[in-house]
């Protein structure tokens, strides 16, 4: 999933228009997903997305108390979103009305809890003692060996919300989904938000010539936004699926439909900010030399 092409055995250099390998005007590709994918790195209209649709149905009419249901959860009540392993194991156990939402929201809820920690380091601006590029020619193969990396990651968002992956975890209509399948689907995604989170710390991390620390800084930067929308995603996620026994007693007879969006996006400010420095960078080498 690229917006450009950069052959392996050629170095990258500063060009007027940008490092080259990165065109300032998008490349856009079509993916297997709905939306589509423009360099540099990644842009998306909708890179991916986890579709509900569950028909409750109204209770039997012949029901007892206690019958179809989970703990005093009747069949057309839904329990909320677990917030623990445990709260997950049980759950799946019961198989809760629509347990296969519930796990994989809880999952993703778990997982980004695991996170605040790096997330929290991210978002205080957190170095360490990164790799050091004395020159642009250099800092530049780097930034695009970067970009790379994700790509990568974007590859994968793609793989673990695919409609194939979606259909195969949650199963098909009217059967039961693949705990095990879930449970992967959910860590996966999460360890590429994780992975982003490295990424722009690493990225930010890179030692330069004064001249040149705005690349690295703004290039830090691509991955904001999908590691913001990657948190929101979950948050609304497991807001919406809380809310699941209210749509049912507004509606008990129509089905659930339900559709979560995750997007990965450059910042078009950020794009423009990294553009406008290779452009200067360009500028004083010129002087220079």
């Amino acid at each position: 999933m690229s917006g450009f092409t950069q052959k392996a055995d050629e170095g990258a250099a500063l060009t007027p228009e940008g490092i080259e390998g990165i065109p300032n005007t998008p490349v856009t590709v079509r993916n297997d997903m709905s939306g589509t994918v423009s360099g540099p790195v990644v842009q998306a209209s909708q890179i991916g997305n986890v579709t509900i649709n569950y028909n409750a149905g109204p209770p039997p009419m012949d029901s007892t108390p206690g019958q179809d249901s989970v703990e005093g959860v009747s069949s057309n009540r839904f329990e909320p979103v677990p917030r623990s392993l445990e709260q997950i194991n049980s759950i799946v156990s019961r198989r809760s009305p629509a347990w296969e939402y519930l796990a994989y929201a809880g999952y993703l809820h778990v997982g980004m809890k695991e996170l605040e920690s790096r997330w929290l380091d991210y978002s205080l601006g957190h170095k360490f003692a990164g790799s050091s590029f004395s020159n642009a020619e250099d800092l530049s193969r780097h930034v695009v060996a970067a970009f790379r990396e994700v790509e990568g990651i974007a590859h994968q968002v793609g793989l673990w919300l695919s409609p194939d992956a979606q259909a195969r975890a949650f199963g098909a209509p009217g059967e039961s989904g693949d705990p095990v399948l879930i449970e992967h689907l959910a860590r996966r995604l999460v360890g590429a938000y994780g992975g982003l989170i490295d990424w722009s710390i690493a990225m930010r991390s890179v030692r330069t010539p004064e001249q040149l620390s705005q690349i690295v800084g703004t290039a830090a930067r691509f991955a904001d936004r999908s590691i913001k929308d990657f948190r929101l995603f979950v948050v609304n996620l497991v807001e919406r699926l809380d809310g699941l026994s209210v749509l049912v007693e507004q509606a008990p007879t129509e089905p659930i439909f339900m559709n979560f969006s995750y997007v990965m996006d450059i910042d078009s400010q950020v794009l423009e900010e990294f553009q406008a420095e290779i452009r200067r960078v360009k500028r004083l080498q010129r002087r220079w030399f």
